[in-house]
């Protein structure tokens, strides 16, 4: 490899780790997880700052409750819907609906298509 496509590569690379890193600070400071805790919140089991409590999401910098839909159970995380579809329905908007299954098929062991 030449010298100038060497430099090209690690700038390049250089460019690409920055970009992560920079992703990672704004989300961490987005997510809000730093400052006193609130109300159904818990301070991190790992490094610093506090995450929303099972079946409480984050929504402008507090904790608030996640409605969870028929046929769904809360999900172990503080971001996102905050839930997730039993085995057997899958996500349609803010609902889970059944999985339907066609003759002479079978549901996946995953719970959330056929074959």
């Amino acid at each position: 490899m030449t010298s100038f496509l060497r430099s090209r590569a690690v700038f390049i690379v250089s460019l690409f780790v920055f970009a992560l890193l920079m992703i990672a600070v704004g989300e961490q400071g987005a997510r809000g997880d730093t400052g006193p805790i609130p109300k159904n919140a818990r301070a991190k089991g790992y490094g610093t700052g506090w995450e929303c409590n099972r079946g409480y999401s984050l929504v402008k910098g507090a904790c608030t409750a996640v409605t969870i839909p028929a046929n769904a159970y809360p999900a172990g995380t503080s971001f996102g819907q905050g839930w997730q579809c039993n085995h057997g329905f899958k996500a349609a908007g803010e609902a889970c609906v059944a999985i339907k299954i066609l003759a002479n098929a079978y549901l996946q062991p995953s719970g959330d298509s056929w074959h």
